[in-house]
């Protein structure tokens, strides 16, 4: 079961739809009629869209004014009963899809006004083909239209056929197409099978144009991700050259540096100290190598412990 709010979001949606598909959309009663104005041949018409309190868990009423004489409309000609959007209407459908549906068909097919047509003008509109019977929801309340059952002959013009005309019709099979093709009905079933392809091609239009628009969102998509991942990568290099130089000059490695160093110097000046011993320099090279390099060593060992006072002062105050 659904709740109250899900069911009033699943209404404002519907709402919604009318004014997107359709134009010349003009609130009579918020949340409740609306009402779309629109042209059909020489005539003016308005379609008011009536939103029950079960809507959308049950078919919209759409009212037509002024009444027409047409198959989707009822014996009054005033309300829509018979349009397959309609028939077929659940909450998951868009209602201002089934309402621009009608309006096309009014449009491609401009109906008569109920005023202008005679009153011996037979009229077929109480047909309903049985493959579109609404079946997924209860009746409207307010229809009190029931199509009469016929007991007459299926096919009354038979009766003023000849018996030459009825063997033709036997025995010619193109002869009895024609014949059946010109039945109301049939006419009648042929005009909600146009009906259905003019809202099929619609939406295949519509998918269309939409799938183009995928098509750029998916190959950007596939840009940005191609991106994000390079980024990634560079990123993680980067990162890692981070880590490297952050190790290479932290405090304690660089004191490591240092203490190496001075001790490599101490090796060297003690070196230089066994050659002059040992007789293997002069004077004068000992003294200007020597002195040198321990006033490097000097330099470098004066670093090592100003910067192990400094850790050790850092550590302490962490404490």
């Amino acid at each position: 079961m659904y709740n109250q709010e899900d069911l009033q979001q699943e209404r404002w949606r519907q709402i919604n739809t009318l004014k997107i598909f359709n134009d010349n959309v003009s609130q009579v009663t918020d949340n409740t009629e609306y009402k779309v104005d629109f042209s059909s041949g020489p005539n003016k018409f308005s379609l008011n869209v009536i939103l029950t309190p079960d809507f959308p868990m049950v078919r919209p009423i759409l009212k037509i004014s002024p009444s027409i004489n047409h198959l989707w409309v009822n014996a009054s000609g005033d309300e829509i009963i018979n349009a397959p959007g309609l028939l077929n209407f659940t909450r998951h459908s868009d209602l201002g899809r089934v309402v621009q549906a009608v309006i096309r068909e009014l449009q491609r097919r401009p109906p008569l006004i109920t005023s202008h047509v005679p009153n011996n003008v037979p009229s077929y509109n109480n047909y309903v083909p049985t493959s579109l019977t609404y079946q997924n929801h209860p009746p409207y309340p307010h229809q009190s239209y029931v199509p009469q059952s016929r007991t007459d002959s299926s096919l009354p013009d038979l009766s003023g056929l000849s018996l030459s005309e009825l063997k033709l019709l036997d025995e010619n099979e193109e002869y009895l197409d024609a014949y059946v093709k010109s039945l109301p009905n049939i006419q009648q079933l042929e005009n909600v099978i146009d009906s259905l392809i003019s809202t099929n091609e619609s939406l295949a239009n519509e998918n269309l144009e939409k799938e183009n628009k995928l098509k750029e969102l998916t190959q950007e998509t596939k840009e940005k991700v191609e991106l994000l991942t390079e980024l990634q990568c560079t990123h993680e290099m980067k990162n890692h050259q981070y880590d490297q130089l952050v190790e290479r000059y932290s405090p304690h490695n660089i004191r490591e540096r240092l203490l190496k160093t001075v001790n490599i110097h101490e090796e060297e000046s003690e070196r230089i100290a066994d050659n002059f011993l040992d007789n293997k320099i002069d004077l004068d090279t000992f003294l200007g190598t020597y002195i040198d390099k321990r006033v490097v060593t000097h330099r470098l060992r004066a670093k090592e412990e100003r910067l192990s006072f400094q850790l050790e002062a850092l550590e302490k105050a962490s404490y």
